[in-house]
């Protein structure tokens, strides 16, 4: 009788002690739960909101969301209306007669007319002059004003190329060559260099006389012209495959 006492004892012992340890582990696991569980209320959702792509957003719906079709305004280079410092002509460059070279600081200004207000994409034809090897960046500014974040650093690139062509070493493995600079002619037009933004960017212009600034921050480049043109609209399903047909067919 004694050893049966003894028996039950010991299990209800042994029961309380294994309650007691999961009780501590499950508080101890609900509690580390809970700080580590925060209320959607709590989270601030814009703090994951790419400011540069949202002000350009916020930009495109300021206006009367007009296209004009099949408008295009070309503005030469050489014609610029004003400068804060020294552009040189070139009256033969590259190809090309009458082009401007534009140094790595300063301001260049182009005033035009737009019979259609709406927005328009920006086109430029450029060559990249010798610099450091990085990166042309612009600021372009519309009447006076920087349109949105994005357009405060517009990057235009260089063209790269191998130095030689590819050559194999004694086991026959390839030997990749040097990449060096081979300047070009390059038409390009301003759009989200980071690529939040797809596409070429929108700019918006009022009936009447404009301006646009081109404001150096880096390097210098030669510029034939800029070319203010309609927003291309994105062709349907039906379109695309109508167009690819005609080129199967021809």
């Amino acid at each position: 009788m004694k050893k049966i006492i003894i028996i039950t004892l010991s299990i209800l012992v042994t029961f309380f002690v294994f309650a007691t340890v999961k009780n501590i582990i499950d508080n101890s696991s609900k509690n580390y739960l809970k700080q580590n569980i925060v209320n959607k209320e709590d989270i601030d959702f814009s703090s994951f909101e790419n400011s540069s792509s949202s002000d350009y957003y916020h930009y495109i719906k300021k206006y009367d969301m007009k296209y004009p079709a099949n408008e295009e305004i070309l503005i030469e280079g050489k014609n610029f209306t004003d400068a804060t410092s020294d552009i040189e002509i070139l009256s033969k460059f590259e190809g090309e007669n009458d082009v401007i070279l534009t140094s790595d600081e300063g301001d260049i200004i182009w005033s035009f007319n737009v019979e259609k207000d709406g927005y328009y994409n920006i086109g430029i034809n450029y060559y990249p002059y010798e610099g450091n090897g990085s990166n042309i960046e612009r600021t372009l500014l519309i009447n006076d004003e920087i349109p949105f974040n994005g357009a405060e650093n517009l990057v235009l690139h260089r063209l790269w190329g191998s130095e030689t062509e590819i050559k194999q070493d004694l086991y026959g493995n390839d030997i990749r060559p040097s990449q060096v600079e081979k300047p070009n002619w390059i038409k390009s037009y301003f759009k989200d260099s980071v690529g939040y933004v797809n596409g070429k960017y929108a700019f918006y212009f009022k009936q009447g006389e404009n301006t646009i600034t081109l404001r150096s921050l880096s390097q210098p480049m030669v510029i034939k012209n800029l070319i203010i043109e309609s927003i291309e609209e994105l062709k349907t399903y039906e379109d695309l495959k109508k167009s690819y047909e005609e080129k199967n067919m021809s």
